[in-house]
């Protein structure tokens, strides 16, 4: 059995995964840039994308991606790997920045096949169909009956490839960022972190996100950022808080108006002295 193939079998429940294989062994240091997507326009309407072409960023996507890529022009990246997906090719570009580097693309880095239920509304899906739910419990499981719906082990399975092909290539160098979706890269963290995969689900990867990884060799990497943001939205202040016009009108009105004369006169009390 490989190191790789030991390492998944750890997180397995028993079911059957093979491994992505690695020719030779893996003795130079490489240090791995993990980056989300900006925000969607799938995000903004909580539908699914899955793995749908032509979902772009939005204007606010565009600026988290840029503000990342302002943040990190002086990190020593060496090649970009992305999804061959618009929203997370778009941030790849954005995140470029001052780098004068190609981006490579690579299909195993795209996100989760969501099948037929590509396109659909979350919140709707989740009142209608009870294997959605049952997805979102085990999402290790594809659902029954449910056609081109990736289950966890397939997604890792080819994420993970798509890493260790990527570290085992000299030609990419020593500091490789790939620009992927939130389920591949809650994927890749959970693996080299020896997290169980069946919990992966849980991991929050925000937009324009970055973890980084530091490689030596085969030995497990150390965690040099985790979900890092140059802007996190829990710095954010709280937008203010609306104020309907109608209680103030109603308010206002109070404040005009007379005692009625059915107003019981309050008693004056003496001061006590």
């Amino acid at each position: 059995m490989s190191d790789l193939t030991e390492k998944l079998s750890l997180y397995s429940t028993g079911d059957s995964i093979e491994a992505p294989k690695s020719e030779t062994e893996i003795h130079r240091a490489v240090t791995v840039y993990l980056v989300r997507h900006g925000q969607s326009e799938f995000n903004v309407s909580r539908r699914l994308p899955g793995q749908l072409k032509g979902i772009h960023l939005t204007e606010q996507g565009k600026k988290e991606a840029a503000d990342l890529g302002n943040a990190i022009q002086d990190m020593p990246l060496t090649a970009i790997i992305s999804s061959p997906l618009e929203r997370a090719y778009e941030t790849a570009e954005l995140v470029r920045g001052s780098h004068n580097l190609p981006i490579y693309t690579d299909e195993r880095l795209m996100d989760t096949g969501m099948g037929e239920w590509a396109g659909q509304d979350v919140h709707e899906l989740a009142k209608i169909n009870p294997q959605w739910a049952e997805y979102v419990r085990r999402p290790t499981q594809p659902p029954a009956g449910v056609d081109g719906v990736e289950g966890f082990y397939a997604v890792l399975q080819r994420v993970v490839a798509a890493v260790e092909a990527a570290r085992n290539n000299p030609e990419y160098g020593g500091h490789i960022m790939f620009v992927a979706h939130a389920d591949p890269i809650k994927l890749i963290i959970s693996h080299y972190l020896r997290l169980p995969i069946e919990n992966s689900s849980w991991l929050f990867i925000p937009n324009a996100s970055m973890t980084i990884l530091a490689f030596n060799g085969k030995e497990d990497p150390r965690v040099k950022a985790l979900t890092w943001t140059p802007a996190p939205a829990w710095l954010r202040p709280s937008a203010e808080p609306e104020i309907s016009a109608e209680p103030l009108k109603n308010a206002e009105q109070q404040k005009n108006s007379k005692p009625s004369k059915n107003t019981e006169q309050r008693k004056k009390v003496p001061a006590v002295k």
